[in-house]
């Protein structure tokens, strides 16, 4: 018998040039899923912009492929086709956040897809390796189909807001009660260290307490500030699953608003009146057809066969509660107006999905994720009180370019309309949800003790 030679670890690339028709064919050749098809050449679409579009924690570069016999593929669910382009996805040598953390997060990317990918809509992976300083991402490019990525500058439809919250539903149904011992890796919320990062993230407040469009918010911020220990204490509850931690619409990519809109409204609303115990001749989607089977079909139809809609970017994955996702999501996507319109009917078409998907009812009621939906606003609070020094840097530059009649690049332009759109966001939540409210009667927390490990403050 041969002695079978395991394939040698294969180059993790950290820069364009490391990147080679080459690397692509072994790593394409040794996906399973993959046809036999040669890869004859590969043309990088991006270089005319540099090689790279550059996030905040990925640099990204998407190359055109052509393979041997034909000219290449969409590729399908689950991978079979060869694809006409794939986009590549670095750890970049320079970002934002601390090189400690910036590992992290991709650390969790790369476990997620070699480990629990599947069972939502999202990206195929042909690979994926984390080895020291670097690691790498190939996956297939969504906007090949008529999907294009989210925007968090403009507000998003019912339908686009239904079609995500079904996707983070799957999700979270998939790893519901978080007890496979494989995720502890990715952290839990109700850690000892969460409750140090909550009291990490505050630090941004003074900075939002000058913003003076933030000033109907300022007493809530003063008072998580006094209370971090509280506002932990409510972000930690269970139900545990697996989360995606940033859910917003620039992590969703949805059908492109140049195809024919053919989603059908009404058959989402025909379920959520449904399940809410509402006559259903009382909405406007009475003539509808009133067999849920063909409505579930319907929408199932949306989301999956039409590819409506699909899930990226998984960097900052961990076990918490799932409305936390939820409540980031409806935060940062859509406008107040709509939200405090949608909200009952989103939470409710969330929560038939996460039954549909195999969570019992006795565990998660729809009023559990509604009370929970309600306290999780503090998660996007704090998440944006961590940036405020930043947003606030950034919103001043834009606003001094403009008053100067200079104009700003289409990068600097959206990020100006979106901080533009976060306060309201924002302040509409945290008013609407209550937020101040919840804190009343709390207790302050106590001082933090000046040793090397506080981690007893979070218990």
């Amino acid at each position: 018998m041969k002695t079978q030679i395991a394939p040698q670890p294969l180059h993790v690339p950290s820069t364009l040039d490391e990147i080679t028709l080459l690397w692509l064919q072994e790593i394409l050749s040794r996906n399973p899923l993959m046809p036999p098809n040669k890869l004859v050449k590969a043309v990088n679409r991006t270089k005319a912009t540099g090689g790279f579009f550059v996030g905040g924690n990925s640099s990204v570069a998407v190359f055109d492929l052509q393979f041997e016999n034909e000219e290449g593929a969409d590729a399908d669910e689950d991978g079979a086709s060869p694809p006409s382009s794939v986009c590549i996805k670095l750890m970049p040598k320079e970002s934002l956040v601390p090189r400690w953390l910036l590992k992290r997060f991709w650390k969790a990317e790369v476990f997620f897809y070699q480990n629990m990918r599947g069972g939502f809509p999202q990206p195929n992976c042909y690979h994926c390796d984390f080895v020291g300083d670097k690691a790498v991402l190939v996956m297939n490019e969504m906007t090949k189909t008529s999907l294009e990525p989210g925007d968090s500058t403009r507000d998003l439809t019912y339908a686009e807001a239904c079609l995500s919250l079904m996707i983070l539903a799957k999700f979270h149904a998939k790893w519901w009660g978080a007890k496979d011992k494989k995720i502890d890796v990715l952290g839990r919320f109700n850690s000892a260290e969460s409750g140090l990062t909550c009291k990490f993230l505050m630090g941004g407040a003074s900075h939002m307490l000058s913003i003076p469009e933030y000033e109907p918010i300022h007493p809530l911020v003063r008072a998580m500030t006094r209370k971090v220990k509280t506002v932990f204490k409510y972000l930690k509850r269970p139900p545990y699953t697996v989360t995606h931690g940033d859910s917003r619409s620039d992590n969703f990519f949805y059908k492109s608003r140049h195809h024919d809109d053919t989603f059908n409204e009404a058959n989402y609303n025909r379920i959520v009146d449904r399940n809410s115990g509402r006559d259903s001749t009382m909405s406007d989607t009475s003539s509808v057809t009133s067999d849920s089977g063909s409505d579930r079909h319907s929408i199932e139809t949306d989301l999956n066969e039409r590819s409506e809609a699909a899930l990226c970017d998984f960097q900052m994955i961990m076990v918490s509660n799932p409305m936390r996702d939820y409540a980031n999501f409806v935060v940062n996507s859509i406008s107040p107006t709509d939200r405090r319109k949608w909200n009952d009917k989103l939470i409710r078409l969330y929560h038939q999905e996460l039954i549909k998907c195999g969570v019992p009812e006795e565990e998660y009621s729809y009023e559990q994720a509604l009370e929970d939906s309600r306290v999780m606003f503090f998660w996007p609070m704090l998440c944006n009180i961590s940036i405020a020094e930043k947003s606030l840097s950034d919103f001043k530059r834009f606003e001094s370019l403009e008053s100067r009649g200079e104009s700003l690049t289409g990068k600097e332009r959206a990020k100006y309309i979106l901080l533009k759109k976060t306060r309201p966001r924002l302040i509409s939540a945290a008013k609407d949800a209550g937020l101040m409210e919840l804190l009343e009667g709390k207790p302050e927390d106590p001082p933090l003790p000046f040793i090397p490990c506080c981690c007893c403050w979070a218990c």
